[in-house]
């Protein structure tokens, strides 16, 4: 449809709907992406946030009491095992296991694994 003004003519919708409907094409190819990145950050971070609560959940966060005098504190070494250290502490016919499970009670370990440097309270008790 033509319409005059004036001395100034100009079509009046033909032009505007064909840009519209490009403008819309695209504006949609480029929603489309956003969501895929949208959806590839949220995945990442949810990923992440689970890698740190499978590591906070093995880490210790009990401190153990003092010890007392009849307890021996010794400090692991490199190479140290916990089966080794409750070997050298049992009495003779006592079970190394309950050993082992009275150190870790004792030291609040829910693992057996050790690092050098680490202290360990061994109970006069075990």
């Amino acid at each position: 449809m033509v319409n005059t003004v004036s001395t100034y003519t100009y079509t009046e919708r033909k032009q505007g709907m064909a840009r519209r409907k490009a403008t819309n094409k695209r504006g949609y190819k480029m929603r489309a992406g956003h969501i895929a990145k949208f959806t590839t950050v949220v995945a990442f971070f949810f990923i992440l946030f689970i890698g740190f609560m499978i590591m906070k959940g093995n880490a210790t966060t009990v401190v153990p009491e003092a010890p007392t005098a009849s307890e021996q504190v010794i400090v692991v070494g490199s190479g140290d095992t916990l089966w080794a250290i409750a070997s050298e502490a049992k009495d003779s016919g006592e079970d190394i296991r309950e050993v082992i499970y009275s150190i870790k009670q004792r030291n609040g370990l829910r693992e057996s694994g050790l690092h050098a440097g680490q202290s360990l309270i061994i109970p006069a008790d075990h």
